[in-house]
């Protein structure tokens, strides 16, 4: 799940930031768990 989410992330902006900001995110939900 979290390398699909990365991907389409990555798919849908390659902007650095984007992609930071989505594996902030893949973090805090995972940390959440």
């Amino acid at each position: 799940f979290n390398v699909l989410f990365l991907s389409r992330v990555g798919d849908t902006a390659i902007d650095l930031p984007c992609a930071n900001v989505g594996i902030q995110l893949g973090m805090h939900f995972k940390s959440r768990r």
